[in-house]
């Protein structure tokens, strides 16, 4: 069962255009608009610093990033701070270059991870990092073979522990199933004003 969700969510199209057609799903970039600033991207994946494996291209996980963001402040007219390195940030060796979060709203931590690949059905934060540094909320996005960036939903901490682990290149990651991602208007209104955390 499990291998059928993984293929519908992958190849079917309809199942796609309903998820957008219904709003869950949202369409925030493209392939060939982050090839024409690669260079930019890929000189800021890798100043990303450690806990990287080479082969994921990070590149365009900084590209999702920066949609996201744009997402948030010019379509939604959401507010929001985004992370700095504080120079007190020095307790351990790769610390300074792990950012805490993307984004704040209220307090609210948010990471944006990115399935680079069509055939992702994952998106794999880091559990040293994730634990050590754990944020409130995880956007997913996914590159699919049409080559858009659709922003799929979100998942909060508690959803991302309770999946299993794998190594990939020597660490442990996360391996969250995007199709189980909750609805991205979900936590709008939670944005709103109703957060509770659970």
């Amino acid at each position: 069962m499990e291998d059928l969700r993984e293929l519908c969510f992958l190849y079917d199209e309809n199942i796609r255009e309903k998820m957008i057609a219904k709003g869950h799903w949202r369409i925030i970039g493209s392939l060939e608009e982050a090839k024409g600033k690669e260079k930019y991207y890929r000189e800021r994946a890798e100043s990303y610093g450690e806990y990287r494996y080479p082969i994921d291209n990070g590149w365009l996980g900084a590209y999702a990033e920066d949609k996201v963001k744009t997402y948030f402040r010019e379509d939604l007219r959401v507010s929001f701070k985004e992370w700095e390195p504080e120079d007190s940030e020095t307790s351990r060796a790769w610390q300074d270059k792990v950012d805490r979060f993307d984004i704040k709203i209220s307090n609210r931590t948010i990471d944006v991870k990115c399935a680079t690949e069509p055939h992702y059905v994952e998106i794999t934060p880091k559990v040293v990092v994730e634990n050590e540094f754990p944020k409130d909320v995880y956007i997913a996005t996914k590159f699919f073979e049409d080559g858009m960036l659709y922003l799929i939903g979100f998942f909060r901490h508690k959803d991302i522990t309770s999946y299993e682990t794998k190594r990939l290149y020597g660490t442990e990651y996360y391996a969250v199933k995007i199709y189980d991602a909750r609805c991205i208007d979900e936590l709008l209104n939670d944005l709103n004003g109703s957060w509770d955390g659970a």
